[in-house]
Parts: structure tokens; sequence; C-alpha cells
């Protein structure tokens, strides 16, 4: 008679999940014609192994002897964020680049869009160059005259066009000069630099090339890769004081972009993702979570950092983050700073039922 009953009990055994899956999915809606027996029942047999409780690496760290985590300095919190070391300017970075002070050197030769003053004795009285007073003499203020993108200076329709681009001031009168005795006995000409492009040109933001150098332009490149904010402007100052008398710049970092951290995402039905985010200094768990678009459903998380250890040796220091404890109860001793290299994991595991249903959705999509 126990034989008897055994049987039928180990036939009906194996088709629990399948009744379990059906019953699931009638109770949400879903119907399963056109699938075959063999289909429901391999998604039932999948979802019960994946259903055994997973323990996450963090966890298995954790477990192991205490050499693993390194006994490294209290990691900060966004009650006692501290401030990221000197930051050196490294490729991919970018660079804001603000010219203040740029006064040509005597020998500085003109550019396009530089303006120059002109003032010339000894013109045309109906056609001066430059203003002149009540009783048509010039003044001493000149005319300021834009050397335009062909690199000349327009003169006006009684003497025409100077090409001047190239030319120091010494030389762009004594052009002008031979360009007006075409047309004038002997005229005096007096020409200053009122202003130039240099600014503009410097001004604006630069990438860090993998070598290390940004590119000026017309001003060359610069050595910037490893250094800090204030040396990459020493270093500036000093390249450009080959082209202006005591050149002063402001310098900034734009971008982050050589120092990241990284999310990994994985479980909950989801596939593993991983993200590289830009560090900025003062990022909390909190606000990685918010870079992912928040945590994925599930009735358990877990959630760790793997940090590198300062000096580059060792393995790394494994932070815990009790996350219900941040989002549900304001709590902030795991709520840690984020540093640059982090490795934040987020592990979503599902229960049973979650991944009965999970697999219910995928097989009638």
């Amino acid at each position: 008679m126990s034989g008897a009953n055994s049987l039928p009990r180990r036939l009906l055994l194996p088709a629990l999940p399948v009744c379990l899956l059906l019953a699931l999915a009638v109770g949400a809606g879903i119907h399963f014609y056109g699938r075959s027996c063999q289909e429901a029942a391999s998604a039932a047999a999948a979802v019960q192994e994946e259903s055994a409780p997973v323990t996450p690496p963090a966890a298995v760290i954790r477990e192991e002897s205490a050499a693993v985590t390194p006994p490294a300095v209290r990691p900060e919190t966004e009650l006692s964020a501290a401030l990221l070391p000197t930051y050196p300017i490294e490729p991919l970075d970018v660079l804001q680049i603000g010219m203040l002070s740029a006064t040509p050197q005597p020998h500085y030769r003109t550019g396009v869009h530089d303006v120059l003053r002109i003032q010339v004795v000894g013109t045309f009285p109906d056609h001066p160059i430059g203003p002149t007073d009540s009783c048509g003499d010039p003044t001493s203020d000149g005319e300021y005259y834009l050397v335009d993108a062909e690199g000349t200076v327009d003169l006006g329709p009684a003497y025409g066009s100077v090409r001047v681009v190239g030319m120091t001031i010494e030389q762009i009168e004594g052009a002008i000069h031979q360009h007006l005795r075409q047309t004038l006995t002997d005229p005096v000409v007096s020409v200053e630099l009122a202003g130039n492009s240099g600014n503009q040109r410097i001004t604006g933001k630069y990438s860090v090339e993998p070598d290390g150098t940004i590119e000026l332009n017309r001003y060359g490149a610069v050595h910037v890769g490893g250094k800090t904010v204030e040396e990459a402007r020493a270093a500036l100052e000093e390249h450009l004081s080959q082209f202006f008398d005591s050149p002063e710049v402001d310098v900034a970092v734009a971008a982050y972009s050589s120092k990241v951290y990284y999310v990994t995402t994985e479980g909950a039905g989801l596939r593993e993702k991983t993200l590289r985010v830009p560090i900025s200094g003062d990022e909390t768990v909190w606000d990685v979570v918010s870079q992912i678009d928040g945590l994925p459903p599930s009735s358990d998380k877990d959630v760790w950092i793997a940090r590198p250890p300062a000096d580059g040796s060792g393995p790394d220091q494994i932070l815990p983050v009790d996350w219900n404890a941040i989002a549900r109860g304001g709590a902030s001793p795991t709520n840690y700073q984020i540093m640059p290299g982090d490795r934040i994991h987020v592990a979503s595991h599902l229960d049973f039922w979650e991944r009965l249903q999970a697999e219910a959705r995928r097989l009638v999509k």
C-alpha cells in the first residue's frame, strides 16, 4: 500500500512548480496559449533553481579573515566629508583657461582681429586718417582700425588697404608710410597696438591630450599632465611669456573626466550593467543611486563599496552599505563619501515568488 501511494506522489512533485507557475500566471492575467508543457516545466525549473539564496561577493569577502579588509582610515560619510587630495590634471580632463593680462612684447607680431590705433599727419584735409579737431588738425587719440580676416587695415577710400598681419609695430609704421607715399608728399605715421586678440584666442576650454598637453592654437602646446591647477597656471604663464609681457592666466578644471568611480548593478531579473561616472568630490552613496535612476524593486538588496588602497598595495577595503537605513531611516553612518576609483556594487535578489512572476512575464513576451 505504501508503494502504491508513493508512486503518485513522485509523479505529482515534479508537476508542482508547473502548477504554481500556471496559477500565478492566471492570477496575473497571463495566458500560455501556444506554449508547450515542456516550455512551462523548463521555466518553472529554472525559476526554482534561481530562487536559491545567492551569497553576493561582498558577503563572501566579509566572511573571510580580517586581513581581507585592511586597517584603513575610517571612511568619510556625508556628515564627515573630506576634501579630496590635491587634484592632479590628467588626460581627458577639460581645463577652463582665462587670460587676465596679456600685454604684447615689443617684438609682437600683429595678428588677425588685432586693433591698431593709427594717426597720420600730412593727409588730405578732406580725408584725414584719425580724428581731427575743429581746425582740421589731427588729435592725439588716433583712429582705431581692425586687422581684418585678410590681414589688412582699411585706411579709407582715398588711401586703400595695407597688409600688416605678421608685422611688428615698427614694420607696420614703415609699411603704411610707404603705401601713403604713393598719394601723399611726406606723411608722418604713428601706430600703436590698441588691442590684441590673443586674449580671445587663449580664453576658452581645452581638453588634455593623451600626452598630457593642451594645444593653445598659434601659441603652441603646453604640458600640464600630472600637475596641480596652480602648477599648470605657472607653466602656462611661463610659456606665454614668449609672446606677452608678464602674462596672467586663470586655470580651473571644467570637467574631472580622468577621476571616476564605477557602479555595477546586477540581479533582480536585470542584466549586469556597469557605469563609469566622473567624480566631482562630494558624492555619497545616495548620489550614486541617483546616477543609476534608483534601485530595482526586489525583496532583498545588498550594496557595498570596494575601495582600492590609497598606496596601491594590498587588497581592497570592503565597505558594507545599509541601504534601508539610509533610504528609510535617514541614517548616515554608511552613507559613505565616494572616492576616485571606488567600485560600488548593487546586488538585488528576488525570492521564489518574485522570480516565478518574472519568468512568467518573460515567457509571454
